[in-house]
């Protein structure tokens, strides 16, 4: 296997990482104890959250699948590579924003 392959396949596996995680995360419904007020509160918050910042979402998937595009255009596999550790950085960094946010208005 040669270096460039290597690096591609890398990045697809980022990238098909990361969507399986967005899709679990989508799917799970978590509960907090028997507290269905404090449940009731977190998913309120998780969707207005997400409401309010449906356009910086759409942003990062836009900007990702931009990158795949060009990558596959150009076949620079450095470019797949990182839009892969893009959206997996973007993720976690969207959901901890989010998480921040649900925390401070369910619990306090």
């Amino acid at each position: 296997m040669s270096l460039s392959t290597g690096i591609i396949f890398l990045g697809i596996m980022c990238l098909i990482f990361s969507v399986l995680v967005y899709i679990y995360k989508k799917r799970s419904k978590r509960k907090y104890g028997n507290n269905i007020e404090l449940n009731a509160r977190i998913v309120f918050f998780k969707h207005k959250w997400k409401m309010h910042h449906i356009k910086t979402v759409c942003a990062f998937i836009l900007g990702v699948l931009a990158m795949v595009a060009v990558g596959i255009a150009t076949q620079l596999a450095v470019i797949i590579y990182l839009a892969g550790l893009t959206f997996l950085a973007s993720y976690i960094y969207l959901y901890n924003k989010m998480m921040i946010y649900v925390e401070k208005k369910a619990f306090g």
